[in-house]
């Protein structure tokens, strides 16, 4: 499937269950479980190549995470001559996050307008809420 004859979701859905197709996001060592328009779920194993000095993983990494995963829900209502681009992104760091424990990451749209689409992504474990992220993403058109 050539990524400029694809729609965002079809592209997604050919990267289920399998690394992602984008380096950072390989980095990020993030899988996609499942993808629908508006809507995006990802597994990760935070390691401890994203931990911060005490030990907990990295404001950064976590970052990182919401980015590309509330990116993802943006991308599964993009048409096939779409990109998009963040435009800002607010987190709510809500516990600490530990190497070596699995999370989850929703990612939600919650308006997706002509021009700007928002999105939401929310990291959790098994007790809830680790951290939550609002995005504003710009929808572009393909050049070329």
């Amino acid at each position: 499937m050539k990524p400029e004859k694809s729609s965002g979701l079809e592209i997604l859905l050919t990267s289920l269950g399998r690394q992602p197709a984008a380096p950072f996001e390989r980095q990020l060592a993030i899988t996609l479980k499942q993808a629908s328009e508006g809507y995006v779920l990802f597994e990760v194993i935070p390691t401890v190549e994203g931990a911060n000095v005490s030990g907990a993983m990295h404001g950064g990494w976590i970052a990182g995470i919401l980015d590309a995963v509330s990116g993802a829900a943006v991308q599964t209502a993009l048409l096939p001559s779409e990109t998009y681009t963040t435009l800002s992104l607010q987190i709510n760091y809500l516990r600490v996050v530990i190497p070596g424990h699995p999370v989850k990451v929703e990612g939600r749209i919650i308006r997706a307008g002509k021009q700007i689409a928002t999105a939401e992504a929310c990291l959790l474990d098994r007790h809830g809420p680790l951290a939550i992220a609002t995005a504003s993403c710009m929808r572009l058109a393909v050049k070329g």
